[in-house]
């Protein structure tokens, strides 16, 4: 039985323990009605398609199948690097009529598997078409039927996919300058992405705290004597600006990271992220002075630990 778990919230998957929650969504809303179901489908609308992460992931599973090939020694540094520029390189090596044996996988299978997941990728990314059968794989691309079909045949027509889709890739990204991430911008959406981890940074916004979530007036007489000590030791006793309070609440509601940034002391710490909590300003990370807090009630982190 190859199951999945799934949490779907408002008729869209929310979490899932397998794939990426956008692509089991999408998979499920287009399938459903090909099967006899014992239940109506619990998603109700498509969600929004995080293209780098399927190129990602496409590109692992690419590189996982030909691990076991005479390619491993490349191949195993490709998967462990960071580096997407390196997985590209080895890729465009790969030669899959030069492959003997794929060891795990009968010939058959693996180039099912790559007829596979390269057509539905491709059509994704470049078109903006989403597969999710064979069938419509095959459809879209005559020349991978054979394959994934299982018919007896030489690798010629997949390695010319092979290198059509390593191209296509190959000037589908560009590197964040300083950084080891990777920026993609399918289809008018830019992601910035981790390939080690594999997953897409989200967006941010920065709030400031004093002054713009809470009002601190009252402590105000010891700001402008520079007793610093006492200004910030009375930060507990703000009150928050609501307005500025829900704003928080609607960019964490779309998905955005909530990042606080104050030049509040580090002493201010525990005072700041209980009044943070008591006036429901929910945030990922804040920088007091130079440290950075990660917050320790709503990051997934922090669930991981509870």
């Amino acid at each position: 039985m190859n199951a999945n778990l799934l949490v779907i919230n408002n008729g869209v998957v929310d979490w899932c323990y397998k794939g990426t929650k956008d692509e089991c969504n999408n998979s499920i809303l287009a399938t459903y009605h090909l099967h006899e179901q014992k239940h109506p489908i619990p998603i109700l609308a498509k969600a929004d398609r995080a293209y780098g992460l399927k190129m990602i992931r496409t590109l692992r599973g690419i590189l996982s199948y030909t691990s076991r090939t005479q390619y491993r020694a490349d191949v195993k540094k490709a998967l462990m690097s960071d580096d997407l520029d390196l997985k590209i390189e080895v890729l465009k090596k790969i030669n899959l009529n030069e492959v003997d044996s794929f060891e795990k996988n009968s010939k058959i299978e693996a180039y099912k598997f790559l007829a596979f997941q390269m057509g539905q990728t491709l059509a994704l990314l470049r078109d903006n078409v989403e597969l999710f059968t064979k069938n419509s794989v095959s459809e879209y691309f005559p020349e991978l039927k054979k394959y994934l079909e299982r018919e007896e045949s030489n690798a010629n027509e997949l390695q010319k996919f092979l290198v059509e889709f390593t191209g296509f890739i190959s000037n589908g990204y560009t590197k964040v300058k300083h950084h080891q991430l990777f920026c993609t911008k399918f289809h008018g959406k830019e992601e910035v992405l981790d390939c080690k981890k594999e997953l897409v940074l989200p967006d941010v916004v920065i709030f400031d705290i004093d002054g713009t979530l809470v009002d601190e007036t009252h402590r105000k007489e010891h700001r402008d004597n520079k007793d610093w000590d006492t200004y910030f030791d009375l930060c507990h006793l703000d009150t928050p600006i609501q307005h500025m309070v829900d704003l928080v609440k609607d960019y964490k509601d779309k998905g955005y990271e909530i990042w606080l940034m104050s030049g509040r002391y580090v002493s201010c710490e525990e005072k700041t992220i209980e009044s943070m909590w008591a006036t429901w300003v929910t945030f990922d990370r804040m920088k007091l002075m130079g440290k950075d807090v990660i917050s320790r009630f709503y990051t997934s982190e922090a669930a991981d630990d509870s």
